[in-house]
């Protein structure tokens, strides 16, 4: 296992990332670029948040943010991450959600990532989402591995 990059170098790489992303032409949901930004740093090696932006055409019919479009989020998250470490893409290989609290709508939430391990052929990641104005009242944990195979 190599050494897990600062969240600094994290920043500069999904940054770049980002700005690839945006300059592809591709629509996608979600788009980095247009959904997610980065938070600055100040946690701990292997660690990065992201930002976004709850909107209405995220809802389920009874007003929160539906789940899977949490889920896209946190595994959109964590593949970033994975693949900023790893120097590859890195599909999904498995991913759970636990939501412990309904994800608002019109609200500003933060995904924290964090790499667990990344190694040759996969890469383990955790993420949890919280409001940005509470970081202590989490909403939503998910674990992801990702194929790190080039």
């Amino acid at each position: 296992m190599t050494e897990l990059m600062t969240c600094e170098e994290l920043f500069q790489q999904a940054a770049a990332f980002m700005a690839q992303c945006g300059a592809s032409g591709v629509r996608a949901w979600h788009n980095p670029v247009q959904d997610l930004s980065l938070v600055p740093c100040g946690g701990p090696d292997g660690t990065l948040t992201f930002a976004c932006r709850t909107t209405p055409e995220m809802a389920n019919i009874i007003g929160i943010v539906h789940g899977g479009v949490t889920a896209s989020l946190v595994d959109t998250c964590m593949g970033i991450v994975c693949g900023c470490q790893a120097g590859c893409v890195t599909p999904t290989i498995s991913m759970t959600v636990n939501y412990a609290q309904p994800v608002p709508l019109d609200a500003v939430i933060h995904v924290r990532t964090h790499i667990i391990r990344c190694g040759a052929t996969s890469g383990q990641m955790w993420a949890e989402v919280f409001l940005a104005d509470d970081p202590d009242h989490i909403l939503v944990t998910a674990t992801g591995i990702y194929s790190t195979k080039r």
